[in-house]
Parts: C-alpha cells; structure tokens; sequence
C-alpha cells in the first residue's frame, strides 16, 4: 500500500491539549481499500502506547459493515510532558505494509 499524509501534523503541544492525527489516504494495488488493515498508535513517554481511530477522511464516520455512521476519535489528550511518538501503519491482505512516524514534543 501507499500512505500518503494530506495534512499538517503537530510537532509541539502543551500537557492537556489534543494531539491531532493528520489526515491520510491509502491506496493499493492488490487489496481494495475496506480491507486494508489500518493502525495508528501514540506511544507516551512513560512506554504506554495507545491506539486510536484509524479512518481516513473518505471513509470517517462510516461503519464499512453497517454503513451507519459512528463516533470517531482522531486525536489522543496529552496529559504528560515529554516526548511522543505517533504511528500511522496500513497493511494489504498481502502481509506489505507502509507507515508514518513522527514525534510530538509535549511541553
């Protein structure tokens, strides 16, 4: 698959504000797009590592097996300084898979 970030990711928050997961698309050549398995994690930097929403802007707020729409959680509260890491990973039925890391300093 190919993950293609198409907005702006946060490099500085301050403890008690949101980090926001930037919006992304996914395509592939070989596994359509409702199959592709979809992960975004926050690793805080006590090691904890939290897992949030992963729909992408085409597909958010749509429930691909009932259609109906759902709450979506696309960003994860800081509530401790430091450094934290954000990771966007897509995989094809394939077992191939592309990812998207970057750090946010919470200060």
């Amino acid at each position: 698959p190919v993950l293609t970030i198409t907005s702006k990711y946060q490099s500085e928050v301050n403890v008690g504000e949101y980090i926001v997961i930037p919006s992304y698309t996914v395509v592939d050549n070989v596994t359509p797009l409702e199959k592709i398995i979809r992960v975004v994690s926050v690793a805080a930097p006590d090691g904890k590592k939290y897992y949030l929403d992963a729909t992408t802007d085409e597909d958010r707020n749509i429930d691909p097996l009932t259609g109906k729409a759902v709450p979506v959680v696309n960003g994860f509260k800081v509530t401790q300084k430091g450094k934290h890491i954000v990771r966007i990973l897509v995989s094809d039925e394939s077992g191939n898979s592309a990812s998207f890391t970057y750090e946010v300093e919470a200060k």
